[in-house]
């Protein structure tokens, strides 16, 4: 009895595993020039930046936030260490009560972006979070490609087929 109940769990956890890996599909932002999953449809906001055409695009997934950040800047930038990190801080800036717990580089790496991969911890009211993702420079765009949690929930392995999924449309842009 106690086995026959064990395996209908089993197959029952399957197949709703199964079920929310087949809702992702990729979401293609053309003014953004990139390509990533997306686990439903997700939202365009349009933020206020003085360095050009910004915009958050967000979905959530049961208790995760998948989020694509973008500028597509006014005039080319430079792509070098220096510039790179200025954005990297004034993104990470963004996070209130935050700390940096990891930094290396970017995975997957975008050919002609400077980028790295990130995990931030932070403390909201009532929880604490955890960012996980990546950070490009391009002379073009720049992107924030995060994952939020819960930091005490297990992290689910649809942060990193999120992360990984991230692609440009056109690398010549």
């Amino acid at each position: 009895m106690r086995r026959s109940c064990f395996l209908s769990f089993l197959l029952c956890l399957a197949a709703s595993v199964a079920a929310q890996s087949l809702n992702w599909r990729e979401y293609k932002n053309p003014g953004g020039n990139f390509s990533v999953l997306m686990p439903s449809d997700p939202s365009d906001t349009a933020n206020h930046d003085p360095e050009g055409d910004s915009h958050t695009i967000q979905a959530t997934d049961h208790s995760v936030s998948y989020n694509v950040f973008y500028i597509k800047f006014s005039q080319d930038q430079i792509v070098d260490d220096a510039n790179f990190k200025a954005h990297r801080d004034g993104f990470l800036g963004h996070f209130p009560n935050c700390k940096l717990f990891s930094e290396q580089p970017a995975a997957p790496a975008i050919n002609g972006f400077i980028g790295g991969s990130y995990r931030v911890n932070c403390e909201v009211p009532g929880a604490k979070t955890s960012h996980i993702g990546n950070l490009y420079l391009g002379k073009h765009y720049f992107y924030g490609v995060f994952a939020l949690f819960v930091h005490e929930s297990s992290e689910s392995p649809d942060v990193k087929k999120f992360v990984d999924s991230f692609a440009l449309i056109d690398p010549a842009k």
